[in-house]
């Protein structure tokens, strides 16, 4: 009987550098996969368990009936697939822009943002964040701050944004007072000012083969 012959260094270095490549090839192929069914994946796995129709509940179903345990059954499943709200300020040399976008997510309506944006923006204008709410915004925009500027390229954008809007570099020192002194009662003034139906456009951005419903 032949003794198995030890590898060299050279060896493990290529029997690991195929076991890199067949590794890496295997990712590249299912995430081309998993591209190309999106839809189905979402549709038929991630949000399969939303559905009462699921094979898990079907089975459950068949297991009460067969038990005399009616409980088992899945007959109704209060879910609802939270939508995502982004917002952001735009800055400009006269008058600026503030923008609320969202992506309506599992069988939401376009309606059905604008009916829970507005219920959000009633709310700040009628009540004041509370001040854990304030200090969490004070804390993000000093991170934001603190990070812009730490970089040579980033004093350099906020010298050039503060000159050609403001015309006083100088805030690049300064300009994070004014958002320290910044109230709740200041908030839900601007809110009350500015966030009004009559002062905004609605965008419905759709793929073409849809109708855009506003």
């Amino acid at each position: 009987m032949s003794e198995e012959k030890e590898m060299t260094f050279l060896d493990h270095l290529e029997e690991l550098r195929w076991h890199v490549v067949r590794a890496v090839a295997s990712i590249f192929i299912m995430m081309i996969l998993a591209f190309i069914y999106t839809e189905e994946i979402f549709k038929y796995i991630v949000f399969a368990p939303g559905h009462v129709d699921f094979i898990t509940f079907r089975w459950l179903c068949k297991l009460g009936d067969l038990t005399g345990a009616a409980g088992l059954c899945v007959t109704d499943i209060p879910m609802k697939i939270q939508s995502r709200f982004l917002m952001g300020s735009v800055s400009q040399e006269d008058y600026g822009l503030y923008v609320l976008y969202g992506l309506p997510l599992g069988g939401n309506s376009t309606e059905s943002l604008i009916v829970e944006m507005d219920e959000e923006i009633v709310k700040l204008q009628t009540e004041l964040i509370t001040e854990k709410d304030l200090q969490k915004l004070q804390n993000k925009i000093e991170n934001e701050y603190v990070n812009k500027n730490a970089t040579i390229e980033g004093i350099a954008e906020s010298l050039a944004t503060y000159y050609l809007l403001f015309g006083d570099v100088n805030l690049v020192n300064t300009d994070i007072e004014s958002y320290r002194t910044i109230t709740r009662e200041e908030i839900r003034e601007v809110a009350r000012k500015y966030l009004n139906p009559n002062q905004r456009l609605l965008l419905d951005y759709v793929p073409s083969k849809e109708k855009s419903q506003n």
